[in-house]
């Protein structure tokens, strides 16, 4: 009986150490099943982190739609100088931007900000050139203070670009001096005094 009894208690001691294994080894199991799952939510919540930093990125660095409509538009189209001089602003405002990564990890992406932000302000200021010359040519008006405020913020947004200024006025005397011209010539012509008089101007 005592050597039946040790036998009972070998096997209920060997099924305890095998029970023991498949404890730790089902444990082990479980820990490298949360370890991995803790690395993919970490992943996860990296690449989320990236992809909304991308969008905010993204959108610092580009005009919105509206703005890049205003900048893209051809130069017969019709003008209006609140929404060209936003437009100027937003495009000096993400140019000035993409400058700050010059020289950094994302120089290559300063550089394309920059050369993109440049093309828009020079379309923009020559857009503002022309506003400024019709502007010139049609006279002040009925509207005169008005009208002489939006030239007088023209003629300063124009001031970053000293050469198209210098030019741009020079057009604004040509068009002045023959919008003048017409005008006394249609007076002329209306008083009686004849073309001759008219031509002579």
């Amino acid at each position: 009986e005592l050597d039946m009894a040790e036998s009972e208690l070998q096997h209920v001691c060997a099924a305890s150490a095998s029970m023991v294994n498949r404890l730790h080894a089902t444990r082990a199991a479980t820990e490298t099943l949360i370890s991995q799952t803790e690395q993919l939510n970490e992943q996860a919540a990296a690449a989320a982190k990236s992809e909304q930093l991308a969008r905010v990125v993204g959108a610092a660095l580009q005009l919105s739609p509206e703005d890049e409509a205003t900048l893209n538009a051809p130069p017969s189209s019709a003008l209006s100088l609140e929404k060209l001089l936003d437009a100027l602003a937003a495009a000096a405002k993400v140019h000035r931007r993409g400058s700050l990564l010059l020289g950094s990890d994302f120089h290559s992406l300063g550089v394309q900000v920059s050369s993109q932000m440049g093309a828009y302000e020079e379309r923009g200021h020559a857009a503002l050139c022309r506003w400024l010359v019709a502007a010139s040519a049609d006279g002040f008006g009925e509207h005169g203070s008005a009208k002489r405020a939006q030239t007088a913020r023209a003629v300063a947004t124009l001031r970053q670009r000293r050469a198209l200024l210098t030019g741009c006025l020079r057009e604004v005397a040509l068009s002045r001096r023959a919008s003048y011209y017409q005008s006394v010539s249609r007076g002329l012509a209306a008083s009686g005094t004849g073309a001759a008089a008219a031509h002579s101007l």
